[in-house]
């Protein structure tokens, strides 16, 4: 059993097209998932900064609006631009500290809540950023600064001993904000994005797809001159419009020829082997009859059974020799033809009145192979079914699933079942009384499977055997001769 060796994911589809989309695929889905990545990170990254520049834009407005009212409190002489530091519990607040971390004032959207100090403040003017628990339980980004006032504004009372310019007061400004509002505009972008990068990954694929189509198209140019090949459309390659593939082309080419040149020696060393041996065997022949002529009966019966059993494998090689076709002939020979001239052979043969013949065969009906070959086939299953017929034989031809499927069937005793296989063997003979080889169906066989067809054995309706063989059929025949003969 064979092992695929390499990646196993990658030897999941059996054609190299389904592998190079499933690569591409998985390269696709990777990368997009790395943009993705990258992507929704600057965005997370944008977002919060401009959520910090928001808070650094709204305590700068807040410094400036600050101011003592007439009651002795501090507040801003001016709403802030954001409505929601005057909503409760909107997810925006401010708030003033002094230096010992004292509320002195807090924007009316914390409501009775107060903002925590940080733990560890910048010192002079320095910006802290720092997250923590809202009123509301929300998490909040928050923008502590620490900035020196005049004292005038706290009641005019001063505060010495702080590091700052006489007459100053370091006060704590704090502004927060809801992170939710950031994780929700993160997540819509991550939705957008992700729907956006599925209808582009969609997209892609389907290109990469045609993209696969259209570059392997040459090798599916090939398959089908392959298969004429196989079929004896053609007898060669044409070199499709791509240069990667040229030399393969080529090399097959080569290897066709090559084929071609080897058949041809052997057959005909083949048949040069069968016709020298001819001449010894007469040779035999006349020392068995000389060994009768001298009495001596028992040596010539031995050398006659030798002889015949030479003479028989003679016979079969010179018929497979003479096989000059097979599945990549591209010969197409009328089957109507043939039948009658065998016909009139048989006939002949046999004697006029002892048999009665019944041809079905349409004149239209032409088989895929060599006329030699077809003749050889016709040939040994008409001698074969008029040597066993007892007053009938019937031949027909009729177009099966694309083939040409030749019937020829008798009268005669027919072939037991289990019998059928035994007689397809070389040499076989079920009855000695009936003069023959035993090889005429091996040599049908042979010539059969030469040309990709087949061969079955049957009981015929006339009684005796009939044997069927399915044939290539000739384009004209498979496109336009019908489905049955006439």
């Amino acid at each position: 059993m064979r092992r695929r060796v390499g990646w196993p994911l990658l030897a999941g589809p059996a054609s190299l097209k389904g592998r190079l989309v499933l690569l591409a695929a998985l390269v696709l889905a990777a990368g997009l998932a790395l943009f993705a990545m990258q992507l929704s990170a600057m965005f997370r990254q944008h977002v919060e900064r401009s959520a910090r520049a928001e808070l650094e834009m709204y305590q700068e407005q807040l410094i400036v609006a600050l101011q003592r009212r007439a009651d002795g409190s501090l507040g801003t002489n001016a709403l802030l631009p954001d409505p929601r530091f005057m909503r409760p519990l909107s997810g925006r607040y401010w708030q003033v500290n002094d230096a010992d971390g004292h509320v002195l004032a807090r924007s009316r959207s914390l409501w009775d809540a107060t903002l925590p100090a940080p733990s560890q403040q910048s010192p002079n003017s320095g910006a802290t950023w720092f997250e923590t628990a809202g009123p509301a339980g929300e998490r909040l980004l928050v923008l502590a600064r620490r900035v020196s006032v005049p004292a005038s504004m706290l009641s005019g009372k001063a505060h010495a001993g702080n590091g700052n310019a006489p007459g100053d007061v370091p006060l704590v400004f704090l502004v927060a904000r809801d992170m939710a509002e950031m994780e929700r505009a993160a997540a819509s972008f991550n939705r957008e994005l992700f729907i956006s990068l599925g209808l582009l990954a969609g997209v892609l694929l389907l290109a990469l797809t045609a993209q696969a189509w259209l570059g392997l198209k040459p090798l599916a140019a090939l398959r089908r001159q392959v298969a004429e090949i196989r079929h004896g459309r053609r007898n060669r390659l044409d070199a499709p419009a791509a240069a990667e593939i040229d030399a393969l082309v080529e090399e097959l080419n080569v290897l066709l020829a090559q084929q071609r040149r080897h058949m041809e020696q052997a057959r005909a060393r083949a048949g040069n082997l069968a016709h020298g041996l001819k001449t010894p065997l007469a040779a035999l022949t006349a020392v068995a009859r000389d060994l009768v002529d001298a009495g001596r009966e028992r040596e010539a019966r031995a050398v006659l059974e030798q002889v015949m059993l030479l003479r028989r494998q003679v016979e079969h090689e010179l018929s497979r020799a003479r096989v000059r076709g097979g599945r990549g002939t591209q010969a197409a020979t009328p089957l109507e033809p043939a039948v009658r001239r065998l016909l009139k052979t048989v006939r002949r043969l046999q004697g006029n009145d002892r048999l009665r013949w019944e041809t079905d065969v349409s004149p239209a009906l032409q088989v895929r192979m060599e006329e030699g070959d077809l003749l050889e086939l016709l040939g040994n299953l008409m001698d074969n079914a008029a040597k066993w017929a007892r007053q009938q034989v019937r031949v027909r031809a009729v177009i099966d699933d694309g083939d040409v499927a030749l019937t020829v069937e008798d009268d005669g005793p027919g072939v037991p079942a289990h019998e059928r296989e035994r007689i397809l063997q070389r040499g076989v003979r079920l009855d000695q009384n009936v003069p023959g080889s035993g090889i005429g169906l091996s040599i049908v066989q042979e010539i059969v499977e030469a040309y990709g067809g087949r061969l079955t054995l049957g009981e015929s309706a006339l009684g005796g055997l009939a044997v069927t063989v399915h044939l290539p059929a000739a384009e004209s025949s498979a496109n336009g001769g019908g489905e049955r003969s006439a």
